[in-house]
């Protein structure tokens, strides 16, 4: 998808839809889709009946095409006939590939790049969102043995930190939700204070691992505050 254009007449239902669009939104169904849409309510269509009859709007259209979700920019611009809107014309550009690398831009500058954990910018945003409620919150400082990767190589390291984020992993799949602030300093925060006791409960156990990797024993300990 390029560039669409569609038009709807004055009651909302849409009359016209250039060929971009009919293949890509509604291929072989134009007929039944007419017959359903009715954009009378809508603002967008409400601001193109009135001076300067023009509005613009962006839509989301889930899995649309090749079960990718289409981001639409639209402009609508009423059709004035003797000071009489007859129909509005909507012009709209595939603004898709922006709209996705603007969310990709945002995951990645509040999530930690290796754990795939909220980094600390993501945690501030969390905690700004909650100020207003009651939560709890965990700072866990988890210590590894030193070293590890200039005694035991790149990828007994590597194996050890999985085995680390795996545990914390088990917490966010509970709606927990998990921070990694720098190295080995972790956050959980519990915003159902229902969950409390059973979340204390599992903590220790959780968070003091005994792992043999690669023939090698590793204790994992966590401080929890």
């Amino acid at each position: 998808i390029n560039e669409v254009v569609v038009q709807y007449a004055i009651d909302g239902n849409l009359i016209y839809a250039n060929p971009s669009f009919r293949e890509k939104f509604i291929p072989d169904i134009f007929e039944k889709y007419s017959n359903m849409t009715n954009s009378t309510q809508e603002e967008w269509f409400q601001d193109c009946l009135v001076p300067p009859y023009h509005s613009s709007s962006v839509a989301y259209y889930e899995n649309l095409v090749d079960s990718q979700d289409v981001y639409i920019q639209w402009d609508n611009i009423g059709i004035v006939i003797d000071d009489v809107v007859h129909s509005v014309i909507s012009i709209g550009r595939d603004i898709s590939e922006m709209q996705h690398s603007r969310r990709q831009l945002i995951y990645e500058l509040n999530h930690d790049d290796r754990s795939g954990f909220y980094n600390r910018r993501g945690i501030l945003k969390v905690l700004n969102e909650l100020k207003d409620s009651e939560f709890d919150f965990y700072y866990l400082y988890v210590s590894s043995p030193g070293s590890v990767f200039d005694i035991y190589g790149e990828k007994t390291s590597d194996e050890l930190l999985e085995h680390i984020y795996e545990a914390f992993r088990d917490f966010e799949n509970r709606g927990y939700i998990v921070g990694r602030l720098r190295n080995n300093e972790y956050v959980i925060i519990n915003s159902d204070l229902s969950k409390r006791e059973l979340l204390e409960n599992n903590l220790f156990n959780h968070m003091n691992l005994s792992l043999k990797i690669n023939n090698y024993s590793f204790y994992v300990t966590s401080d929890i505050g």
